[in-house]
């Protein structure tokens, strides 16, 4: 797993627009808490699994972030 800053700096993202477009909020936690947002795909054959998330405050800041992939297989 990895931990960074930057791969949540939001001038990175691909501007896109999707197809199918739907609106997201965020719900900001209560006071003196922090909020998990996680979120991951698995895709391909080999299938390889892709996660990330990020912890922001009450007031929205961005606290701490990670991502990482992982390889899919039959036991």
């Amino acid at each position: 797993m990895t931990c960074c800053t930057s791969a949540f700096d939001t001038q990175l993202l691909d501007s896109t627009p999707s197809i199918h477009p739907w609106q997201v909020s965020w719900p900001r936690p209560a006071e003196g808490t922090i909020c998990l947002n996680v979120d991951g795909s698995l895709l391909g054959s080999p299938q390889t699994a892709g996660f990330g998330g990020l912890i922001r405050n009450n007031a929205g800041a961005f606290l701490e972030g990670f991502y990482g992939t992982a390889c899919w297989c039959k036991p």
